[in-house]
């Protein structure tokens, strides 16, 4: 994919477009993560026009898009690209870190350990994500539907797959930031909790939870 960028560069600059070099840097950032060549194809194409033009305003509203494109990434630390490199080439996967496994996965979504021959195995438990050194995938499918349903971890068809895990470790990884997904407020998490939209809990547990979650308030009861 370097290889391709870099040439895709090279050509619009034998044209006599001077693409600068923060501009590059975002292409190649771009490419990297990406890893479509269709896509870079038509990324340096338009910024190379727009460059021509001397529209500035083009030149930001492209690498906005760009930033769109990896943002939509369920991991925007690492693309395609990486993971074809690791040695996991079929298109089922999307791929993700360590620190993003682990959200993903208390969150309720199926996470596997990829392996650098091309096997995944079967959805992985906490403890073989804490173990496993390589990346991690999330089903290519899966991750279409939270983003293009706005499931946001809430779809208990994916729940239904996962070990109950620790309520406490579920409002955690709900309620805090991270670079691939935006932060709920507790009030969000305690409710999507309390519906079952996060997995299966104990009712004993649940009651405890909801007790818990009283005094503030964030708990909506039903008359």
């Amino acid at each position: 994919m370097q290889e391709y960028t870099q040439e895709k560069v090279d050509r619009a600059e034998h044209m006599g477009i001077a693409i600068p070099a923060d501009v590059k840097e975002q292409i190649f950032e771009y490419a990297n993560l990406i890893g479509e060549e269709e896509k870079v194809r038509t990324l340096v194409r338009n910024l190379a026009d727009a460059i021509n033009q001397a529209d500035e305003d083009k030149v930001e509203e492209l690498l906005d898009d760009a930033k769109m494109d990896i943002q939509d990434l369920p991991d925007p630390t690492i693309g395609k690209l990486e993971l074809r490199d690791y040695g996991y080439t079929a298109e089922d996967m999307v791929p993700l870190r360590k620190e993003a496994a682990f959200d993903y996965h208390r969150m309720c979504s199926k996470i596997y350990c990829l392996d650098s021959d091309g096997g995944k195995g079967e959805y992985a438990s906490k403890e073989m994500i804490q173990t496993h050194e390589g990346l991690f995938g999330m089903e290519l499918q899966m991750w279409e539907r939270i983003r293009d349903q706005n499931l946001d971890y809430a779809d208990e068809d994916f729940g239904a797959f996962q070990e109950p895990m620790s309520v406490i470790d579920q409002d955690d990884a709900l309620i805090n930031d991270r670079p691939y997904k935006r932060k709920y407020e507790p009030e969000e998490a305690i409710q999507m909790i309390s519906n079952g939209e996060c997995g299966a809990f104990s009712n004993q547990l649940m009651q405890c939870f909801q007790e818990a979650a009283k005094p503030q308030n964030w708990l909506k009861r039903q008359n």
